[in-house]
């Protein structure tokens, strides 16, 4: 079956689309893949996404993930993405509100090396339809910042919005 040239191109377009996001999400440690996905505050460069798992009829949230862009004290900042570890219970009303923390963490644009540690206050609600919505105030601990010392970075309270089985990569 031979295809009409709109069809062809259109093809080619969204696989073109689809390798370039694919390469932008490996620059940053791997594709993204959460249940819930989205933005924070609205801004089409992050990428704020998570897990909802059912242990013995108790919700929890689970593998919190964020891109997002953070200042450091002395003005210097960047941005990073950071999947983290640990869970959060989600009441009968579907909200959570938790600390999860992720260790060793791959950081660009930040430091030019040196261990880092964040962590993310996460909290949110669970909505009809598959919709969550939340804030996250994401810090980072630099122990060997680039003049020296140790630094902390900082994205401020975010608000952010996601959806089940939303198809979003971070806009690196």
């Amino acid at each position: 079956m031979r295809l009409k040239g709109s069809t062809t191109a259109r093809l080619a377009g969204g696989a073109t689309i689809a390798l370039a996001g694919a390469l932008a999400a490996t620059a940053i440690g791997g594709i993204p893949d959460n249940q819930y996905e989205g933005r924070a505050e609205g801004d089409s460069s992050t990428y704020v996404g998570f897990d909802v798992v059912n242990n013995n009829g108790k919700r929890k949230v689970k593998a919190v993930s964020a891109f997002l862009t953070y200042r450091c004290q002395g003005g210097s900042g960047g941005e990073a993405f950071i999947r983290t570890s640990g869970r959060i219970k989600v009441n009968d009303e579907g909200r959570f509100r938790g600390t999860v923390r992720a260790e060793e963490v791959p950081v660009r644009a930040l430091t030019r090396g040196g261990p880092a540690e964040a962590t993310y206050l996460f909290k949110g609600r669970l909505k009809s339809g598959g919709r969550a919505r939340g804030r996250i105030d994401a810090n980072l601990f630099l122990s060997e910042a680039p003049r020296g010392g140790s630094q902390r970075c900082y994205t401020g309270e975010l608000d952010w919005a996601a959806r089940r089985g939303a198809e979003v990569l971070p806009d690196v």
